[in-house]
């Protein structure tokens, strides 16, 4: 497994990003830095392949399930 770590830009929320070896799947975790509690965004089947914070501080994401060229979700 792969781990990429994501700060939001105004802090205080941590974005986890875990990939189940080199096959493309991936489960993501966010973490409130104020209370410490991680919470799973994801699931491996949902193939969400990339997520990241917007400038509005909303987590988007970016999903092939049924959507091979992939959707933006929120």
């Amino acid at each position: 497994a792969e781990y990429v770590l994501e700060v939001a830009p105004g802090g205080g929320t941590v974005l986890a990003s875990v990939q189940d070896g080199d096959g493309g799947i991936f489960m993501h975790w966010v973490k409130n830095e104020s209370t410490g509690s991680w919470k799973q965004l994801t699931r491996w089947e949902d193939r969400v392949v990339s997520a990241t914070f917007g400038g509005d501080g909303f987590i988007y994401m970016v999903s092939r399930l049924d959507a091979p060229r992939g959707k933006v979700v929120r």
